[in-house]
Parts: structure tokens; sequence; C-alpha cells
């Protein structure tokens, strides 16, 4: 039985048997069980230490990852389109009615390193910015200044939703790898954990624009634990 018939009940094992967009494209089976349930989900918090998280990616950035030697965890995976216009299909969610609560926060290394390079960096930075001026988005950087931290662990992400009776879902992914964690004590500590990252991260005055005005130039961000918000956004706020 599917996590989304066990976690949520008759209302989203309907959802799952029901045609919707990513049927329409050929998705790997624990990705399209991912879809499947954010599509459902009323909120979801991410955490991801390397890459811009799929939802919020650019098609020049899904080519360059897929592309990318240096990136892929396994060889041969060449840009496919179909997989491109399904990630950015997933888009959909952040302007639906209602929108997808999404909160991310994203470790300042992904900002760093670019598959592709400066031929993507530009743009999927300009993407970030306009993703977080959405109401529903919160984006917040996790700086290199702020030393060791628990997100360490990998990249996860919390899935909430509104269906009476549903528990949380916690995706993790790992190379070569991904788990659920359903409900219970063990999704409640990735929940914490979550906001244990997100209290040591940018403060939220500086959040999308000035952090990745940072990545254009260079100059590092500075965490709140080392600088007082003031004096982070002064600085950042200089970059631009």
């Amino acid at each position: 039985m599917s996590i989304a018939r066990k976690t949520c009940g008759v209302q989203l094992a309907q959802r799952r048997k029901a045609k919707g967009w990513w049927n329409d494209y050929t998705i790997p089976g624990v990705m399209q069980e991912y879809v499947t349930l954010e599509s459902a989900a009323t909120a979801i918090n991410a955490w991801q230490p390397a890459f811009v998280p799929g939802l919020l990616q650019t098609p020049e950035y899904v080519r360059a990852l897929r592309a990318d030697p240096a990136a892929a965890v396994t060889k041969g995976r060449e840009p496919d389109e179909e997989f491109v216009a399904a990630r950015l299909a997933r888009r959909r969610r952040l302007t639906a009615d209602p929108p997808l609560t999404l909160r991310v926060v994203l470790y300042e290394a992904a900002l760093r390193n670019f598959p592709g390079g400066a031929a993507t960096a530009e743009g999927q930075l300009d993407a970030l910015v306009e993703a977080a001026a959405h109401p529903s988005v919160e984006f917040r950087i996790f700086p290199f200044s702020a030393g060791t931290h628990p997100g360490l662990v990998g990249s996860f992400n919390v899935i909430s939703f509104a269906v009476p009776g549903a528990m949380d879902i916690v995706y993790v992914e790992a190379p070569f790898v991904e788990r659920w964690v359903e409900g219970g004590d063990a999704a409640a500590l990735y929940g914490e954990l979550f906001e244990r990252i997100t209290e040591r991260s940018l403060a939220k005055g500086s959040r999308c624009h000035s952090s990745t005005s940072c990545a254009r130039s260079g100059e590092p961000c500075r965490s709140t634990s080392t600088a007082s918000p003031a004096t982070a956004m002064k600085k950042l706020n200089a970059s631009r």
C-alpha cells in the first residue's frame, strides 16, 4: 500500500487513482509518489544543503544538473525534455488556489556551486527572488558562517496535509536511496530539526533578494549567530 493511501486515507487514495497532470509524463516511481503527495499537500518545509529544490528550479538549472558529470550521482543522465517539463509543471502548486505554503532553507553552498556554472546561475538566482515574492513562500539562507549545523544529515522535506487525520510525511533523499518517514515521533523530530535549522538561518528581513545578491557578488552571507540582523542586512545590501 502506498504512503499516500496509508497516511491520508480515502481522500488521498482517490487522488492517487485520479488522472493528474503527472500522468502525462514518464516519472520514476518514487518521484511520482512524491509528486502525488506534493499536489495534495497544503504545506512543505524543505531543507536543501546542496541544490535548489526541484519546485524552484529553472529549465536551465534542471538541464545542467542532469547533464553535468560533476553533479550527477550516476553516469549517463542526459538532459530529458520530458523530465524538464514535468519538473516545471510542479510549480503550478505555487500559484494554485489555494497555493502551497512553501518554506525553504537553502545552505549557502547551493548558491555558490551551480550546475552549469555562470550560464545557469543568474537566471536561477532571479527565479529564487521571484519565488520569494509569493506571499505563500518563505525563503531563507543558512550561511557558511553559522558553522556546524544539524542539517548536515542531508536534505529532507516535511509534507503536511489538510485531510482530516492525515499525518505529516517526511521525504528523505540521499544518493542511491530515498525513504519516507510517516507520522509519529520520527516525523515530528524532522519537523523540530527544520525549525532548529530555520532559527539559525539568515534573518527574515534578509530573506532572498539580499542573500542572492551575496551569491552574485561573491561576498559571504553573514549569519545572525555572528552579527545582529541589522548588521547582516547592511552588509548584504551593500553587495547589491
